[in-house]
């Protein structure tokens, strides 16, 4: 519940779901992207996997091949950032390469309230190679350039590994 399939519907529609609807299992998407302006889009795939659990190995199909991620924590839910650790931990065991674009992403700055601060979640980041982003799925503040900039980091470790 920390806002990753509402990200990924505000910057594929531009729109916010309000009421809370959760991820069963795996939701797909795709959508051309134009990095940096260029004239050739790019498919990006998106694979919102579920949180619960008991998805575990339904997510595990999906860590190898992943290009970029993002680790989504709402602000201000401090179980949500203390939970980080395990979600990096169950991707490298289903074998996400230490090479992955991983975009640190700071859900729900909107809402008045926070439990981790901003210099915490930006050392978070700096400490696992990950950018870091504030943004709010509700308002749009930060999505799009949240995932322009995770989209560029895919492409750049892309063309070093040519």
């Amino acid at each position: 519940q920390v806002g990753k399939s509402c990200l990924i519907k505000r910057y594929c529609e531009n729109r916010f779901q309000q009421k809370y609807v959760p991820t069963i299992g795996i939701d797909y998407g795709v959508k051309p992207v134009h990095i940096d302006q260029t004239e050739t889009a790019v498919r990006v795939n998106f694979w919102d996997l579920a949180g619960p659990a008991h998805y575990r190995g339904l997510r595990a199909e999906f860590y190898e091949h992943a290009q970029g991620a993002m680790l989504v924590y709402d602000v201000a839910d401090r179980t949500s950032f203390d939970a980080l650790p395990a979600w990096l931990e169950e991707a490298a065991d289903h074998g996400a390469t230490p090479s992955i674009a991983l975009a640190l992403v700071a859900n729900k700055t909107d809402g008045g309230r926070r439990d981790v601060s901003e210099a915490e979640g930006r050392a978070y980041a700096k400490a696992r190679g990950a950018s870091y982003h504030e943004v709010s799925a509700a308002s749009g503040a930060g999505v799009s350039e949240m995932f322009e900039s995770l989209f560029r980091a895919v492409c750049e470790s892309s063309a070093r590994r040519r």
